[in-house]
């Protein structure tokens, strides 16, 4: 657990899971049990410290791992790097960078086959328009485009390397989230989850 005087400057409250040093970056409304969770919007639900996943509240190799479902798409593409190096700063040697992000070959691909009716929900996700695989009125899209990069393994295998981490691997096969239930009839592969060490 951090010291009482690390947790009142970083701003963690009494919430945070005793004795953890597994950081969660943008859960959002869906925090995971464990995990001290960083998000940039003060109005999530569950949260210990705010903001932005390129600069972190915590001291050099601190963390056992850090989660990041579904977030990674949402940074700026000047910014990936420095995200990715502010991780590997927070995260002990050897320790776990887990991303999971929308799977863009394979949502492109789904989109290209996709009757029209159908390219709206794929169109929505691609861009992050809070959209699910139901829609199919384009007029029901009511959030504008939020992600800014759209990932495959190699981009993804590159960053991190760049980024100081090694064994990067595609764990997809593995990865079985809400987002992968959720597109599961329209984008089988929906989720490109990764793994890499400090």
């Amino acid at each position: 657990m951090l010291p009482a005087s690390m947790r009142e400057r970083l701003g963690l409250d009494d919430r945070t899971a005793v004795g953890s040093r597994r950081i969660e970056i943008g859960p959002g409304p869906w925090p995971t049990p464990g995990y001290i969770h960083v998000d940039i919007d003060p109005m999530s639900p569950h949260l210990e410290a705010l903001g932005p996943m390129w600069d972190l509240p915590f001291p050099d190799a601190w963390a056992v791992e850090i989660r990041g479902i579904q977030t990674l798409e949402h940074v700026h593409p000047s910014k990936l790097l420095d995200t990715l190096r502010e991780w590997r700063r927070v995260l002990v040697p050897g320790g776990l960078a887990h991303v999971s992000v929308p799977n863009g070959p394979a949502i492109m691909r789904a989109f290209a086959d996709a009757p029209v009716a159908e390219k709206w929900p794929l169109m929505g996700s691609i861009l992050g328009m809070y959209c699910g695989p139901e829609l199919r009125d384009p007029g029901a899209i009511w959030h504008a485009a939020d992600h800014q990069l759209v990932l495959d393994f190699p981009m993804l295998e590159w960053a991190f390397q760049e980024a100081g981490f090694h064994h990067v691997l595609d764990v997809s096969a593995q990865e079985d989230d809400r987002h992968s239930h959720a597109w599961r009839s329209m984008v089988p592969d929906y989720c490109l989850a990764v793994d890499a060490r400090a």
